[in-house]
């Protein structure tokens, strides 16, 4: 039963883990050309 547990928290983290690195990808593909163009304007 422990074992179950183990896994599944692990399993957790992976998918918690995966989930930060989507939402890292996700800003960076957002504000990365918000900031570019805020930089152009402000030229």
């Amino acid at each position: 039963m422990d074992y179950i547990l183990n896994k599944a928290i692990l399993q957790g983290d992976v998918i918690h883990l995966a989930y930060l690195i989507l939402l890292d990808t996700l800003c960076l593909s957002v504000l990365m050309p918000l900031i570019l163009l805020l930089n152009s304007v402000s030229k």
